[in-house]
């Protein structure tokens, strides 16, 4: 299988009628899938994936999912990877899946919704096989995102929260990392992102990686920018 290709197990949740038939379409024609199965529902969704084993989801949030739908979604994405979006830039309120989510405003040119899938698996099977990093007393794995705390416990990181730490760690040799750089690499291709989305970002993953995120030890910023301590 290529490396923008994806696994045949890929299944699509939106509960338009419209924007399932639009993104089952573009999928069955664009990427090499075996088969795709569409739901409606969130409970479907859930029972469908119940025996799986990891497989690709693409969730679709507009105004119609409820809070339970995206705690739902939320509780998936520690076990399967999701790609998810947001129609009408719909604010998405899931610390795990604000990682994830792209926006995008209809009508939609295809061809950047497949780019930025590829983009996503292709960064998935990036880190297949990786060994875990030792970072001082703690430990990461960026296979499985998680991040190991003093005390052993592990703790799940989105997919920018593991970049963000691992960039960080491949550049303490050469001191602090600015904002710009981090942003660049992290983000990428996304121009329209604020520094305002890094600082949250970083606050965030103080919350689960720090004992007192209001006085961090590990992750530190100064007036360079970003580094780990250890």
């Amino acid at each position: 299988m290529s490396t923008d290709s994806l696994p045949s197990d890929f299944a699509i949740f939106a509960s338009h009628q419209t924007h399932r038939e639009f993104f089952e379409q573009l999928f069955a024609e664009y990427l090499e899938v075996n088969e795709i199965f569409a739901f409606e529902e969130m409970p479907k969704l859930e029972e469908f994936v119940k025996n799986k084993a990891r497989l690709t989801l693409f969730i679709l949030f507009n105004n119609d999912l409820t809070a339970s739908d995206i705690e739902k979604a939320d509780i998936l994405a520690k076990k399967h990877d999701i790609f998810a979006a947001s129609v009408e830039n719909l604010p998405i309120k899931s610390e795990y899946l604000d990682g994830f989510c792209q926006f995008w405003t209809f009508p939609v040119r295809p061809g950047e919704i497949v780019t930025r899938l590829r983009g996503f698996q292709a960064q998935k099977q990036r880190f297949e096989g990786e060994k875990p990093v030792k970072m001082g007393k703690y430990r990461l794995d960026p296979a499985q995102s998680l991040f190991h705390l003093e005390n052993g416990n592990p703790v799940r990181l989105t997919d920018k929260e593991r970049d963000i730490l691992l960039f960080l760690y491949q550049n303490k040799p050469q001191g602090p990392v600015s904002k710009d750089r981090l942003l660049k690499h992290v983000w990428g291709y996304a121009e329209n992102v604020e520094s305002r989305t890094l600082e949250t970002h970083i606050y965030r993953l103080r919350q689960k990686i720090e004992k007192d995120s209001s006085r961090p030890c590990f992750l530190i910023t100064n007036d360079q920018g970003y580094c780990l301590e250890f």
